[in-house]
């Protein structure tokens, strides 16, 4: 199943509508949204955000304040804290197969760093169903698949925010 998944997310635009939590168990933050992710690059669209990632740099942008910050985007086993992308899509990179148990894969990091666990569930139908995510400092990132859609690949413009930032916008341009 772990196989399949990776042949998906490098073949195909796959489309995620999750909610998620993030947090220590005291203190959490939760929410629903759409993430589109296609090789390295994705579209998140939820929690006060719209993500924006063509696989060289992120914007993060946010509407309500009319403000963008854009960043480059990070490489190696760090980059997946920035790029969630990397989670799904290149788990095989930074993750070993730990146990499998039915539709269950228990994961440990190939290097030491900032991810100490993820654990994959799939669907009886064998989409992704959850991911749980452990980090060092405690925190834990669950996310839970409510669907899951595999289509051809979009020009990577898709993965571009389709706004211009005129004057009326505050950008932090850190690249």
């Amino acid at each position: 199943l772990l196989s399949r998944l990776y042949d998906t997310f490098a073949e195909k635009l796959v489309t995620l509508e999750v909610q998620y939590s993030v947090g220590t168990g005291g203190s959490e933050v939760k929410g629903k949204a759409e993430l589109e992710v296609q090789g390295k690059a994705y579209r998140i669209i939820g929690g006060g955000y719209d993500i924006y990632c063509d696989g060289e740099s992120v914007w993060i942008v946010d509407q309500t304040s009319k403000e963008v910050i854009i960043e480059s985007v990070s490489e190696g086993p760090e980059g997946y804290m920035t790029n969630p992308a990397l989670l799904l899509s290149c788990l095989d990179e930074f993750f070993d197969v730990k146990s499998v148990s039915g539709r269950k894969y228990t994961l440990t990091p190939k290097t030491k760093g900032d991810m100490t666990a993820a654990e994959i569930t799939f669907s009886p139908e064998e989409n992704l169903s959850s991911g749980i995510f452990t980090m060092a400092d405690g925190n834990v990132w669950d996310i839970t698949v409510i669907k899951m859609t595999a289509s051809p690949q979009k020009d990577i413009t898709a993965f571009r925010p389709p706004i211009r930032f005129d004057k009326t916008w505050i950008v932090t341009d850190l690249r």
